[in-house]
């Protein structure tokens, strides 16, 4: 597990979102593997549940939950005050970049990331005595991507 002493909610909210996009993958492939051998979709509900157990699906699926739960808490405790540093303003950008779905808006979701992406950039340059913005890129999003979430 990940080690949060020390890191802002907002991190430790990060950390949480990614462990419960690991634990899906796995959830995934197990589903994917499942369905996949011969005659699993004629199996009886209860022979489909024995192998779900079987394999660790069921208690993927708790993990997932308890995560999920987790991650609802902390994000209602986290900080919404105004931020008086770009680290700040970074964090809550990064958050709010998970929880948009680039399905339901392309643009909003474009918006985010560029700023994220903008934000990492000035917070480099700031250490390094130089304080212009990077050069801004022509796209929101990639155009392909842009395609797939039509």
């Amino acid at each position: 597990m990940y080690r949060t002493k020390g890191l802002s909610q907002h991190h430790k909210w990060l950390l949480l979102d990614d462990l419960r996009a690991q634990q899906l993958d796995v959830w995934r492939t197990i589903i994917l593997r499942l369905e996949a051998r011969p005659g699993w979709f004629e199996l009886t509900p209860k022979a489909q549940a024995e192998l779900r157990r079987a394999s660790g699906l069921n208690d993927l699926d708790a993990s997932l939950r308890r995560l999920q739960g987790r991650r609802r808490r902390l994000l209602q405790k986290l900080d919404t005050s105004q931020q008086a540093d770009v680290q700040g303003v970074l964090a809550n950008l990064q958050v709010a970049e998970r929880l948009v779905q680039p399905e339901e808006n392309v643009v909003v979701a474009g918006l985010i990331s560029q700023a994220v992406r903008d934000l990492k950039a000035i917070r480099g340059t700031i250490g390094s005595g130089k304080h212009q913005a990077a050069r801004p890129t022509a796209r929101l999003v990639e155009p392909r991507r842009a395609e797939s979430l039509k």
